[in-house]
């Protein structure tokens, strides 16, 4: 519930509309509500199985737009003079060299200039961290994990005493 406004007059004041999923108890907003491209509108009461059907509905779009279901989520990256596209569904793992990072993919190796920090804060942290100093993994790449090492397809990835009790818990194990 709005203080002041509707959330018709709301969604008027604002350029960019976000997912918005409107509640009301009145069916004559709907055709405007949806005009202003809202996820959904739910009439009171509310059921949940009508809440599910409006919340799955805007869980898709979300993964459809951001490619949080792997496909499109890319970056681009100046290598040479040319802009080159890496999908984050592909990267195995990022090394740092020197004042450069390379990002090992599925598609081959890409060496650009760019610091692990700064990288490191672009890449999705449910799917990416940095377990070295020197490395960050995609963490559904790793194959297998020991006491100091990473493996991604047989790729030795060095991980660090600070990081690995994280890694641990990030990784899905089951404690036999």
């Amino acid at each position: 519930m709005l203080p002041e406004t509707t959330g018709i007059e709301f969604l008027r004041s604002i350029k960019e509309v976000p997912q918005v999923i409107l509640v009301s108890s009145k069916p004559d907003y709907a055709l405007e509500a949806f005009e202003h491209d809202v996820t959904d509108y739910i009439l009171k009461p509310i059921t949940y199985e009508r809440f599910l059907k409006a919340a799955q509905k805007a869980k898709n779009i979300h993964e459809a737009v951001t490619g949080a279901d792997g496909k499109g989520n890319e970056f681009f990256v100046k290598i040479k003079q040319e802009l080159v596209k890496i999908y984050l569904n592909e990267i195995q793992y990022v090394e740092a060299y020197g004042d450069y990072v390379k990002v090992i993919s599925e598609s081959g190796k890409f060496v650009f200039l760019s610091t692990m920090k700064s990288l490191e804060t672009k890449l999705p942290k449910e799917d990416f961290l940095r377990v070295h100093k020197s490395f960050i993994v995609r963490l559904d790449k790793i194959t297998k994990f020991d006491s100091h090492t990473a493996y991604i397809n047989n790729q030795e990835v060095l991980v660090s005493r600070t990081y690995r009790d994280l890694l641990k818990s990030k990784l899905n194990t089951l404690q036999l």
